[in-house]
């Protein structure tokens, strides 16, 4: 629903994964570090309804990158 906040939990697929690099709807990446289990949360607020994206990829201590995953969203007004 518009305005409520969601959370969202990353998890690595590539080892030594350090970091994940995130954008929802093709906005500025942002980034999280990777907890000790190789997983992340963010959270996330939609201030419009219908369809809305979110692509994440990850980032090892030496500067590998995975590729993108792309996630849809969609959000009612209600």
């Amino acid at each position: 629903m518009v305005g409520q906040t969601g959370d969202f939990v990353f998890t690595a697929q590539l080892p030594g994964t350090t970091t994940f690099l995130y954008s929802f709807d093709g906005g500025p990446e942002q980034s999280v570090a990777a907890g000790p289990d190789g997983t992340a949360r963010v959270s996330w607020t939609a201030d419009s309804a219908y369809g809305h994206h979110l692509t994440v990829r990850s980032r090892t201590a030496a500067g590998v990158v995975s590729g993108e995953t792309y996630y849809n969203i969609w959000i009612d007004w209600n």
